[in-house]
């Protein structure tokens, strides 16, 4: 790669990240197996406040694959989120914020809506990293399940 740069990262390896799902043909799944309890991420006791960060996808399994030097998070599941709040969430690796979102609750059921598009940014794997998610919501003491994530890797 090489060539024009956005805050210092090259804007071919931006852009690419649609072409980790061509290359795995479909996206991991984490947890890979049904039965297995959602990671909570709880948020902060004061409204408004971000959380601490949560591991949602351990370093072991982003490294399992060593011929594969990137990936990214397609989708993942979030659930049990109160009735009539509104949640933002971030995602950090390796010490570095490589995704960020938000969803809203109207009423009650299940009425939740993505606030807005959602999608890391493909990601470079330094051995020994997990991705980490933590969360503000504008209720107090808000913690939610992180389900299965869908997540691809690749080579640019």
């Amino acid at each position: 790669m090489g060539g024009i740069t956005e805050n210092g990262r090259d804007l071919a390896e931006k852009y690419s990240s649609c072409a980790y799902q061509l290359l795995a043909h479909c996206p991991k799944l984490y947890p890979a197996s049904t039965g297995i309890a959602p990671t909570t991420v709880a948020g902060h006791a004061s409204a408004d406040t971000w959380g601490n960060y949560v591991d949602i996808l351990p370093a072991a399994t982003i490294d399992a694959d060593t011929s594969q030097t990137h990936f990214f998070i397609e989708e993942l599941d979030i659930f049990g989120l109160t009735n009539n709040s509104r949640l933002y969430f971030e995602f950090q690796y390796n010490s570095v914020t490589v995704g960020r979102g938000h969803l809203y609750s109207q009423g009650t059921g299940t009425n939740s809506r993505r606030g807005g598009s959602f999608n890391t940014i493909a990601i470079k794997k330094v051995t020994g990293q997990a991705l980490k998610m933590r969360i503000m919501s504008d209720q107090a003491g808000e913690s939610v399940d992180v389900g299965p994530l869908h997540w691809c890797e690749g080579v640019p």
